[in-house]
């Protein structure tokens, strides 16, 4: 899939590497993701052949038989007519149930480009100034991250420590009760801690950059980020599919994640993210509603493509590198 990056342009790569909120984790859900969203679009840039359908077919079989991959989906799109709409493998091991087109699956830290296109829209309403102290919208933030700008959060290079360790990623109910109990808990007891290296300097993938988002964005609209996310982004896409949170999935169609581990398969550890947590945690959706959240950032239907021209922009560090980020979203280079 890195074939497919084109010169400058943001993809989601780092977001599905990083879905299990770890930078030591790669399910082969990461892989599914980079062919759904990457290929949706980027596509232009592959030669279309008559029988794309039976290759792709082919390569998704490849791919779970060279990765080990349990189950996986592939949506395919080019000028907004779906070539390609498929699935392999199964949902769920126990069970056995094959993996359909309709079903939900774990795309967990994707839920980042949610609130980098909700921050986005406060942008262009001028109700945020991405270059201010995140302080000044969030006043009980630590005073030691008064010069952390709002841009460098969606950029990840504020320098935070993340809030969370490898312990509580188990999943035991020891380790999901050892969570702060609310945000500014998590922020009191970071404020003692010193920052990995001065605000936009360096970038490190760190999900406490989109929990101060999030509550960012809960200051300002004065409603829960999952009403904000529902009334702005789900329900004007009609993303039915779509969830926040394990406890919102229903019964039924829901694709299982698993990881290996020791040469063998085992189920992905459920941990029991706070609320606080889904503007970096626990998304799940269908490859329709991803298209479709895809389709309508391209076309400007959430985001104005002045704003998107603008923001869609990685930042310059002070070596002269530029950033991994564009306002959430990642930028690669291929070559092409």
């Amino acid at each position: 899939m890195g074939a497919l990056r084109r010169q400058g342009r943001p993809t989601l790569n780092r977001e599905v590497r990083h879905h299990r909120e770890s930078p030591h984790a790669a399910p082969a859900i990461g892989r599914l993701l980079q062919a759904v969203l990457l290929l949706s679009l980027w596509l232009p840039l592959i030669a279309l052949a008559d029988d794309l359908s039976d290759k792709l077919t082919q390569q998704m079989q490849l791919n779970r038989q060279r990765y080990g991959i349990v189950g996986q989906a592939l949506y395919v799109s080019h000028n907004g007519k779906v070539l390609f709409r498929g699935g392999d493998g199964l949902a769920d091991l126990d069970s056995q149930q094959p993996v359909t087109r309709e079903q939900i699956f774990p795309v967990f830290s994707v839920s980042k480009l949610l609130v980098s296109t909700l921050i986005m829209q406060l942008v262009e309403a001028d109700r945020i100034d991405l270059d201010r102290s995140a302080r000044f919208y969030l006043p009980a933030l630590p005073q030691r991250w008064n010069k952390i700008t709002v841009r460098q959060l969606l950029d990840h290079t504020s320098g935070l420590p993340e809030y969370f360790t490898q312990e509580q990623m188990s999943g035991s109910p020891a380790a999901s009760a050892s969570f702060p109990a609310t945000a500014h808990a998590v922020f009191a007891a970071l404020g003692t801690q010193p920052l990995l290296f001065p605000p936009g300097s360096n970038t490190r993938y760190i999900n406490t950059n989109y929990l101060v988002l999030s509550q960012l964005l809960q200051a300002y609209y004065r409603k829960p980020y999952s009403q904000i996310v529902s009334e702005r982004i789900l329900e004007p896409l009609k993303l039915a599919h779509t969830f926040l949170g394990r406890s919102r999935l229903p019964v039924d169609g829901v694709v299982r994640a698993y990881v290996g581990k020791d040469g063998k398969l085992q189920k992905e550890p459920e941990i029991a993210w706070p609320d606080y947590a889904l503007g970096h945690a626990e998304l799940y959706a269908s490859i329709d509603d991803l298209a479709t959240f895809i389709e309508a950032m391209r076309h400007g239907q959430l985001v104005g493509k002045p704003t998107l021209q603008q923001l869609w922009q990685p930042q310059l560090l002070p070596n002269g590198q530029r950033g991994w980020f564009a306002s959430g979203w990642e930028v690669g280079a291929s070559g092409a």
